[in-house]
């Protein structure tokens, strides 16, 4: 009936369920309340090795299938979930994570460093509604797999294209707006602002599917990125200190600049002053200073305020525009410097024809265009670009 409690099952189709603490306390290796069993015998599931023949079913070891079953837990949002462990404090102690389960990805988790586990510390909501019915939600989650309808059979493949334009046909759209709201947001990893740009990122209009962020990204390469820059309405810079030295960052900010997307500079109060952020723009980059840099906060009830300030009509009519010649040598200043020396060079229009031979988009900047050659090609993303585009015209044949 529709109406039954569905029930979890291994692989081999055994009905399972956890075990409890008869042949020890939570953290001992003899704790069962955190393990899979389906209560069979040796006979019904084969040879356990150190158990007293049965699979269970309050402790010891499980059978093989079981075993399988306990690696592939998942949450409501399916991801896979794993026990923590005593990283932060012993068995019985507020701090002990081997009795949780953890998904370990980054997302704003109050009181917690922006990470769901994975050792311990708070969950997020889906791992702790897992925690509450490990075995219902996986059994749920199951009997979803095992009445969905079964796919038709696959459409005859078309003829055979390069390897970058399939990349480009299964990528599609990177992002898609929520009620005219659309953003990529770009930041220096590991830099302290993790947490806040995943709270930003679920605070702005259509959280993760509206709002390129990397680490909730289908596609991660520098094409996937190029691609969520191009897609966004709104290109959100949140600076540190050291955006400006990343390759990535700058990579991001010059293709914004170069589509000409409404630019909108923040910064994380929490932990520096807008003067700072200020100081952290390098000269050639002034003009973006024409719009107000706005402050962004770690916390919530602040977030709130931050936000609605980023979406307000007033920042969405801050266009950038072309910026003028570099005039120092920080990483986004190299960046252009090389690709103006290289046209000077003729390298440009081998560069042009190097697009052409792999379908590379045509607009694309140099460096990363030339990247993309050598990923396609096998060869190394290593020396002067110069001698990269002619190791790339030696190779191709042009």
């Amino acid at each position: 009936m529709s109406g039954d409690k569905a029930v979890l099952r291994n692989d081999e189709g055994a009905p399972v369920q956890l075990g409890n603490d008869r042949f020890g306390k939570v953290g001992s290796p003899n704790y069962g309340g955190n393990k899979i069993y389906c209560g069979r015998n040796e006979k019904q599931c084969g040879k356990i090795r150190g158990s007293n023949g049965d699979c269970g079913p309050s402790g010891g070891p499980q059978c093989n299938s079981c075993s399988r079953l306990q690696a592939k837990l998942y949450n409501d949002e399916g991801v896979r979930v794993r026990l923590g462990n005593d990283k932060f404090g012993p068995p019985g102690s507020a701090n002990y994570g081997g009795d949780k389960w953890y998904c370990g990805r980054s997302m704003f988790i109050p009181g917690t460093d922006g990470q769901c586990g994975p050792s311990g510390g708070n969950q997020c909501p889906s791992c702790t509604r897992f925690q509450k019915d490990p075995l219902g939600t996986m059994a749920m989650l199951q009997s979803k797999l095992s009445t969905a309808p079964s796919a038709p059979p696959p459409p005859q493949p078309p003829a055979a294209k390069p390897a970058a334009a399939n990349a480009k046909l299964a990528a599609g759209a990177p992002i898609k707006a929520t009620n005219g709201w659309s953003s990529f947001i770009s930041y220096k990893q590991d830099d302290q602002n993790d947490g806040l740009v995943l709270l930003t990122m679920q605070q702005l209009p259509g959280g993760s599917e509206s709002n390129w962020v990397d680490k909730f990204a289908n596609d991660r390469s520098t094409e996937g990125m190029m691609a969520g820059v191009k897609a966004a309405d709104v290109f959100i810079a949140v600076l540190s200190p050291k955006y400006f030295g990343s390759k990535f960052c700058c990579m991001e900010l010059d293709h914004a600049i170069a589509c000409k997307k409404k630019m909108c500079l923040c910064y994380n109060m929490s932990k520096h002053t807008v003067q700072s952020a200020l100081n952290w723009v390098p000269d050639e980059l002034k003009f973006l200073l024409k719009g107000e840099v706005l402050p962004l906060h770690e916390d919530v009830q602040f977030a709130t305020a931050c936000i609605q300030r980023i979406t307000s009509a007033k920042i969405l009519q801050v266009d950038c525009k072309a910026p003028p010649k570099p005039k120092h040598d920080g990483a986004y200043v190299k960046l252009m410097k090389e690709q103006a020396s290289q046209s000077e060079d003729g390298v440009l229009q081998l560069t042009q024809k190097i697009k052409e031979a792999l379908m590379i988009d045509a607009g694309k900047a140099m460096p990363i265009a030339i990247k993309e050659a050598n990923d396609i090609m096998g060869l190394p993303n290593s020396g002067p670009l110069p001698a990269q585009v002619k190791e790339l015209v030696k190779q191709l044949g042009l």
